[in-house]
């Protein structure tokens, strides 16, 4: 049976200074992290390297900003500002040994015509050509996540436009990363999803979530199949690290906790221990 390493993304304890949030995820004995986008201008001012030494941890991946971050803005100064932020993301990867940076195809909600999505395209192909010399240099690749969105509206809005995408290129630069809670909130199928991504996929963001309600919550807690995730996952073989996607709460501690739990009950137990567990859904009218 395969095992992923599980892995967190600092944002269950966004509102904490970086240092403060990988001694929490050490404490708990999660041995991999993923950091947010709010936590990787600390990364780039400060080594941590003797910490995370200290703490037996380590960064498996790097979530690029993306909030006012656009790398499809038609404001050349400002996506050339957008830009250069990114690159010097990327340029600390290997002081971590970094392997795999998120990558959000664009920020922009939504647009109202096939013109302006296809501009977009234009500026997000420009963008990426001009990201990849900093990937080779780093020797790191783009795991490239589905967004949210009605078809047409946004690139990226259901996971197959990202899959196709990452075929299209055929460049070992680039793998596709799957958010089921952005998933559930567009109403795919993740298992098809996974399937249909293969050996491209090269990262994951599980939390759960209802309709409705973008959460990115305690896995268990809503309506992703994880039997259907996990079989989906080894069918294909999937190499990569199993990272949460977990929103803060003001029980961020004690979530750290149950979120290792619950991964291993996923991961190790399939469908066993789901319908027992005492984590109770989240209700569809929160």
């Amino acid at each position: 049976m395969a095992i992923w390493p599980i892995s967190i993304s600092t944002v269950i304890c966004r509102s904490k200074p970086l240092d403060e949030a990988l001694k929490a995820i050490a404490a708990v004995g999660i041995r991999y992290v993923e950091i947010f986008p709010g936590h990787t201008s600390a990364l780039v001012e400060e080594d941590y390297r003797a910490l995370l030494t200290e703490l037996d941890l380590q960064i498996g991946t790097i979530h690029l900003p993306f909030a006012g971050m656009d790398i499809t803005n038609p404001d050349h100064k400002e996506r050339q500002r957008v830009l250069a932020a990114l690159a010097e993301i990327i340029a600390v990867a290997p002081r971590y040994q970094v392997p795999v940076i998120i990558l959000h195809p664009n920020s922009y909600p939504r647009v109202d015509t096939k013109k302006e999505f296809d501009q977009r395209q234009d500026i997000f192909m420009d963008s990426i050509a001009w990201l990849m010399g900093y990937a080779r240099g780093a020797n790191v690749r783009f795991a490239v996540e589905n967004m949210i969105g009605p078809r047409g509206t946004r690139f990226g809005s259901v996971a197959d436009e990202v899959i196709e995408w990452v075929k299209e290129q055929d460049s070992p630069l680039f793998g596709v990363c799957i958010d089921t809670t952005h998933g559930i909130l567009n109403g795919e199928d993740m298992e098809r999803a996974i399937l249909e991504a293969g050996d491209l996929l090269i990262a994951i963001h599980a939390s759960d979530n209802v309709p409705g309600k973008h959460l990115h919550a305690m896995l268990g807690r809503g309506d992703v199949d994880w039997p259907g995730v996990t079989s989906a996952l080894r069918q294909v073989n999937y190499q990569g690290l199993f990272t949460m996607e977990i929103y803060e709460t003001d029980a961020w501690e004690a979530d750290l906790a149950i979120a290792r739990t619950r991964a291993e009950e996923v991961i190790l137990r399939g469908s066993s221990g789901l319908e027992e567990s005492h984590y109770a859904r989240i209700s569809a009218d929160m």
